[in-house]
């Protein structure tokens, strides 16, 4: 995602079509909280210094704007009604 090959719903939808497990990737960092992300990220960046580890600027820029996820009501999705839990998003459709 961060390279524009895709969007954060496009690799969200096809991790749903592929595994049948909603949510996806992004939608499941909201869950967990997009700070604790970025900790579980540091410690492995810490632990193996290898910049690829590193958290990504997109999720860096998304916390300093406080949007934490479902805590704070925004973070790739808004909440408490995500978009991937309407019946068409999966389709491509966001209402």
């Amino acid at each position: 995602m961060e390279d524009g090959v895709a969007s954060y719903e496009d690799v969200d939808r096809a991790w749903i079509i592929a595994f049948g497990t909603p949510p996806g990737p992004f939608g499941l960092m909201d869950m967990i909280g997009l700070d604790v992300v970025r900790d579980i990220e540091m410690v492995y960046y810490r632990e193996s210094g290898d910049a690829s580890d590193a958290p990504p600027q997109l999720l860096l820029d998304k916390i300093a704007q406080g949007e934490l996820g479902l805590k704070t009501g925004q973070g790739f999705y808004s909440y408490p009604h995500p978009a991937f839990q309407t019946p068409r998003w999966l389709k491509g459709h966001e209402d």
